[in-house]
């Protein structure tokens, strides 16, 4: 099994980071893209506990700041997460 805690971690994997509003009357989720967080973030970013991404959310929908993320795989044709 292998241990996932880093952004660098979630791209080799084919896992994908979601991020949900914090709004408790709306909370949509969407798919965040781990290129522009690695980009943002760098490659050995912690997802353990993760706070800063999350605090950064706006919700394309409700337009609340803030959010969670939470892990999900990648279930797209042949992990099409995955480089």
């Amino acid at each position: 099994m292998a241990t996932i805690s880093t952004l660098a971690d979630l791209k080799e994997h084919g896992t994908r980071l979601i991020g949900h509003c914090g709004n408790p009357n709306c909370g949509r989720g969407r798919p965040l893209d781990l290129d522009v967080l690695i980009e943002r973030y760098g490659t050995h970013y912690s997802i353990i506990n993760e706070r800063r991404i999350g605090a950064a959310l706006r919700c394309g929908s409700c337009h609340h700041r803030g959010g969670s993320v939470t892990l999900a795989p990648d279930t797209g044709p042949s992990g099409s997460n995955r480089r």
